[in-house]
């Protein structure tokens, strides 16, 4: 069975799949943090947005809001990152 493939032709198989598929991780050096997309294009918009927050700090690593560093240090007056604060999007549950 290949990337993408069926589960035994059961719908609660691809499910599984399916979520497995839209849940990744981003590690930075003192955090990882952990994301659920509800698509592959959500993910990669996801993706993007961390990119950016990093590349807007300069390369020092982001905290999540383009500004510092990912252990929180750094300047909140930097461009920050739209992130669902409510957290719908993340791996809560």
């Amino acid at each position: 069975m290949g990337y993408g493939g069926r589960v035994n032709g059961n719908a609660n198989g691809d499910r599984g799949r399916e979520i497995e598929e839209t849940v990744f991780a981003v590690y930075g050096t003192n955090n990882t943090w952990l994301f659920r997309a509800r698509n592959e294009r959500e993910k990669v918009e996801w993706i993007w947005k961390i990119d950016q927050g990093y590349f807007s700090s300069g390369g020092r690593g982001g905290n999540g809001n383009g500004g510092g560093r990912d252990d929180g240090s750094g300047s909140p007056e930097s461009e920050d990152v739209d992130v669902d604060v409510d957290r719908e999007d993340y791996l809560a549950d």
